[in-house]
């Protein structure tokens, strides 16, 4: 039986999307899944867990799906060794998941964009240039004719305990947005992430992909959903707390709040 390698940190998001995959991957009997620990490939180790025993070498993988941190924001740099380690894992095709944030946020965003829209604005954005980094990087080491490399770019995908932004803003009794503005925003399921994963290995398209819900919804709405309440904090205090105007690309990320 052919097996999926997800590599990841532990987490609750790498802990249900290897769920999610194993359970599309069980009726079919086509492919099972084997979780990989992140940091100790990165190191050059071998550690992780499931039926083959969590190791890239010594075998042939149907797919080798990297899903990198969500927080603060990925460092090709310091993502050179695990790619290297990528690069050499024997798979019919590789899949990473870098992030919609890879769009810079603007006024004059069209929404709904599509894959060629990508533009990285250094000056304008760290967060966003932070991704498209991560993907020139990826690109870079691990593009070429086989294995077929395929990038979705998930929306925030939320999950209970989950440390990306979203999970740790929405798990918040009162959730800071920014006044005067509710911008809209696409929220994914973990079950669609894992279809559309699942899509990029059965199908070895090769390519970069958006993975976004067919609607949106405003920030207010997503805030009360989660059964919190909104609290306005200017922008220029929320970009201060999170790490000045100077330093921390953390503080960007508040300019996707307006």
């Amino acid at each position: 039986m052919a097996e999926i390698a997800l590599v990841a940190d532990p987490g609750p998001l790498a802990e249900r999307l290897g769920e999610a995959l194993a359970a599309r991957a069980s009726p079919s009997g086509r492919w099972s899944t084997c979780r990989v620990s992140r940091g100790a490939l990165g190191e050059g180790g071998a550690a992780g867990e499931g039926p083959a025993g969590g190791d890239l070498g010594g075998r042939h993988w149907k797919a080798v799906v990297y899903l990198p941190p969500r927080h603060p924001v990925p460092e090709p740099a310091g993502e050179a060794a695990l790619l290297d380690a990528l690069a050499a894992a024997s798979a019919s095709s590789l899949v990473v998941l870098s992030s919609s944030e890879v769009y810079p946020p603007h006024h004059h965003h069209p929404g709904f964009a599509a894959e060629d829209f990508a533009e990285c604005r250094p000056e304008r954005n760290r967060v966003a240039a932070a991704w498209c980094d991560f993907e020139a990087a990826v690109a870079e080491r691990l593009g070429g004719d086989e294995p077929t490399l395929t990038i979705l770019r998930p929306a925030p995908v939320p999950v209970a305990g989950g440390e990306d932004p979203w999970s740790r803003r929405l798990a918040r009794p009162f959730v800071a947005t920014v006044p005067g503005h509710d911008p809209p925003l696409q929220l994914l399921a973990v079950d669609d992430l894992a279809a559309a994963v699942t899509a990029a290995v059965e199908r070895r398209a090769g390519g970069v992909f958006n993975v976004v819900p067919a609607g949106t919804v405003p920030v207010a709405a997503a805030v009360r959903l989660a059964g919190a309440r909104r609290l306005p904090v200017p922008r220029w205090l929320q970009r201060l707390a999170l790490g000045g105007f100077t330093r921390g690309a953390e503080a960007d990320r508040v300019e996707y709040l307006r």
